[in-house]
């Protein structure tokens, strides 16, 4: 029945809750806790508004509390954007309080950052990784061009005419000019090479950046649409909707730069 499927779900939000939202997860416990929020996507899309209804609820409560992961955070304001067109009131109703509560808890921004910002962050941190990147570059090149000659290639190039007693005296002093080689290329090496790991940690963490800011932009976009949806329930002939849509830029009006048109919405209630 309906109250078993919400029972059960309601459990499984329980689980994530309480036992699998701290950052110390190992990789088991990640697996699990994001097969249990997938069971949450997909109900989320049920063909019952009744579990539609509550699966929006659990993941309110989920984003309230802060224990919706960031990796997924996108794909769950797209989850509520779309049932923000649902057939059923109270299912937009809830739609719309997760949406609302996704943009007051977002981990991208805060309410006065503005696009501009965020666009000029990512471009420094796009400038940075290249200059990062020609920099590895640099010393792969340095290292390949300071690799010592092979014995092979250095016992080809000996003259065939020499006799045998100062082929040896020969033999023995290359070894030895290579083995001088090979220590001095050996303790540059690990300087260049302990360079190029270091560059490399810094080149990880400018592409995490970057993503980030991608992310964030995109948030700003997704947010420019459940802004338009909710508009539009202004026009709905449903009192609980219009009710909703209030909420919803009354609660959000810190948010001005983000939505500029927010004054201009809240003059469409009259």
């Amino acid at each position: 029945s309906h109250h078993i499927r919400v029972a059960a779900l309601t459990a499984l939000c329980s689980v994530i809750e309480k036992l699998l939202s701290s950052n110390d997860l190992d990789d088991g416990q990640i697996k699990m806790r994001d097969n249990l929020l997938k069971i949450l996507r997909e109900h989320v899309h049920d063909e019952t508004g009744f579990i539609r209804q509550h699966c929006l609820q659990l993941w309110t409560s989920l984003v309230i509390e802060k224990k919706v992961p960031v990796t997924q955070y996108l794909e769950v304001f797209e989850l509520g954007l779309a049932r923000l067109i649902d057939i059923d009131c109270v299912v937009r109703k809830d739609a719309v309080t997760l949406v609302m509560h996704m943009i007051l808890n977002n981990p991208y921004f805060d309410f006065d950052s503005t696009r501009a910002e965020l666009e000029k962050a990512q471009n420094d941190a796009e400038t940075k990784l290249a200059k990062l990147r020609q920099e590895f570059e640099k010393l792969h090149k340095i290292m390949e061009e300071k690799k010592p000659q092979s014995d092979d290639e250095d016992s080809g190039a000996e003259d065939k005419n020499i006799d045998d007693n100062n082929e040896m005296n020969v033999d023995n002093n290359q070894k030895k000019e290579i083995e001088e080689n090979k220590e001095s290329y050996e303790d540059q090496s690990f300087q260049v090479m302990s360079n190029c790991f270091e560059i490399q940690e810094q080149a990880i963490q400018q592409e995490e950046i970057i993503a980030f800011y991608k992310d964030s932009l995109r948030f700003m976009d997704l947010i420019e649409q459940a802004n338009r949806h909710v508009v539009n329930l202004f026009n709905s002939s449903t009192v609980a909707d219009c009710k909703e849509a209030i909420h919803f830029f009354v609660n959000l009006h810190h948010y001005r730069l983000i939505l500029p048109n927010i004054e201009q919405n809240l003059r469409s209630m009259f």
